[in-house]
């Protein structure tokens, strides 16, 4: 993947930066509010990115373009809130939500990484995988991620061994859960059985033995674990709804645009007040309009909403999954009930012969034996997978050490993870050379196919020979590097980095403060626009 065009604006100013090339790139200017953070982080929005914009720029009123190329193939978002267009050769599709977003990117685009989170496994947020390689200049904090909101550094790590094929193999928390209770209710029942059994030897004769001997305890756990079962279903039916109603419309809408189609060709339709015949299609969340009775632009909204159509119905094909085994869940735990209670309740009915006694205990024996050799095997495969997620972030460390001595010699510093503890802190150099010999370290063991992007990769007042080093690194890696930083008058003046034909530079020196959106890009920018076939309205 490398970032080829950013642009910002809106109809009243843009900005549009198509100057960067493979290899190291490096935009700097001679003082800071030049627009490097708004370039970078308006990149990274577009393309799915959870929102750090400095509180002073109202990114809701502008669109973000960031034209990619993943594996040959070229890709164009724009982003306007929370709805992206995604445009390609083969692909025109409008995400109303960045949930759909992320079942587009992931079906058409790159296959994101799988997580098992909540006993539930899911595929993660695109700004969980971004943290893998963009470091933004705020909110950086070394013990744990920048901005993916419902994610932790566990699932962050989760993520990088299910990338490197050496997740968990273990059982979700409700199967886990139900084979190991199941292990103890045969193991119950045999004893159960073999005690009717001594007790049917001894005296034929006995009808009817029980107990009212229930555990007050364990039907008060019973009940607290079936109400919050009752819970997840309830919450999952909401959702499946709600999509299915989405569904729903869609496909209305969609019944609707096909009428359409055959009342244009038999005649022709205008607006009864003005007169136009230009009819207009607005998007879910009203952030964009179509003007649908051009017929090629309605035929890419009829795409689109078959799209949308087939993501909903797997929303909804995952929503069933969950249901179902929530209502699997709840249904065992109906008819159980409390060990001591089905131990004592040994007749209710005509005494059981012997012979029957002992192939009831046969079959639970063997039932016992395939539980507890799943559990053994499952087992195996953790400890096999956990040893190899041991070795993959020893490497890494490793790395990160060796990489931290290459660039600071007399360097204090001994990294034991790739996230700090809460209680340490590192400010100034130290915070700046833990991220870089991190983002490089995990470059270097994964081998993974993004660029690196860094905003104010010289924060904290990087020395000169350091950050010679750190770039010399950087080159090495054959990849596309999107640098920002701020340069300090004497090294302006010296023209620092120009002189090295492995870097390309560009300079945001001459843009006013905070003033980097200009309208003299409007009409270029209007043309990146009217690529996606939206109608414009006034911002």
């Amino acid at each position: 993947m490398r970032i080829k065009k950013i642009a910002i604006g809106n109809l009243r100013e843009a900005f549009i930066e198509d100057r960067l090339k493979d290899g190291v790139n490096i935009i700097f200017s001679n003082d800071n509010n030049k627009g490097k953070t708004l370039l970078m982080q308006g990149a990274m929005y577009a393309i799915g990115k959870d929102p750090i914009f400095p509180e002073s720029f109202n990114y809701r009123e502008y669109y973000f373009y960031t034209k990619i190329e993943i594996s040959g193939k070229e890709y164009e978002f724009l982003r306007k809130k929370n709805s992206i267009i995604v445009k390609s050769e083969n692909a025109y599709q409008i995400c109303n939500s960045i949930s759909e977003f992320k079942h587009f990117f992931d079906k058409e685009i790159y296959q994101l990484p799988r997580i098992s989170k909540d006993g539930n496994e899911g595929i993660v947020a695109p700004s969980l995988l971004y943290e893998l390689f963009f470091l933004g200049q705020d909110k950086r904090n070394t013990s744990k991620l920048i901005s993916a909101a419902q994610y932790d550094k566990d699932d962050f790590k989760n993520m990088l061994y299910s990338m490197m094929d050496i997740d968990n193999v273990v059982l979700d928390k409700f199967k886990e859960r139900n084979l190991k209770e199941e292990k103890i209710e045969i193991e119950s029942k045999i004893r159960s059985l073999k005690k009717k059994l001594q007790t049917i030897k001894a005296n034929p004769k006995i009808a009817e033995y029980s107990s009212k001997n229930i555990n007050r305890e364990e039907y008060e756990k019973k009940k607290g674990i079936m109400e919050s079962i009752n819970s997840d279903i309830a919450k999952y039916r909401t959702e499946q709804t709600r999509e299915n109603n989405r569904k729903i419309k869609l496909e209305s809408l969609l019944f609707e645009l096909n009428s359409l189609n055959r009342f244009i060709d038999t005649g022709k339709i205008k607006c009864a007040n003005c007169g136009s015949d230009k009819i207009i299609f607005a998007s879910a969340n009203s952030e964009y309009n179509f003007e649908i009775s051009n017929m090629h632009v309605k035929k890419r909204i009829i795409e689109s909403i078959k799209e949308d159509i087939k993501i909903k119905e797997e929303i909804i094909e995952e929503l069933a999954c969950k249901i179902n085994s929530e209502q699997e869940q709840l249904n065992k735990e109906i008819v159980e009930t409390p060990p001591d209670y089905r131990d004592y309740m040994i007749f209710g009915e005509e005494i059981i012969n012997d012979k029957q006694i002992e192939q009831e205990i046969w079959e639970a024996n063997k039932k016992l034996e395939g539980i507890l050799e799943e559990l053994k095997k499952k087992n195996e495969e953790h400890v096999e997978k956990a040893e190899q997620q041991k070795s993959f972030m020893r490497n890494v460390i490793a790395s990160m050490n060796s990489i931290y001595n290459e660039i600071d010699e007399n360097g204090v510093l001994v990294f034991s993870d790739i996230f700090t503890k809460g209680t340490e802190t590192y400010s100034g150099s130290e915070n700046q050379e833990f991220y870089f010999t991190k983002i490089v370290s995990l470059n270097k063991e994964m081998n993974h196919d993004f660029p690196i992007i860094v905003d104010s990769f010289r924060d904290g007042e990087i020395a000169s020979s350091k950050e010679e080093k750190m770039l010399d690194i950087y080159k090495s890696l054959n990849k596309q590097v999107l640098l920002t930083a701020t340069l300090k008058d004497e090294e302006y003046q010296a023209k620092k980095y120009k002189a090295d034909e492995k870097i390309n530079v560009i300079d945001y020196s001459n843009f006013a403060d905070s003033k980097i959106l200009q309208a003299n890009y409007n009409d270029e920018f209007i043309k990146i626009l009217n690529k996606f076939e939206t109608i414009l309205g006034k911002i």
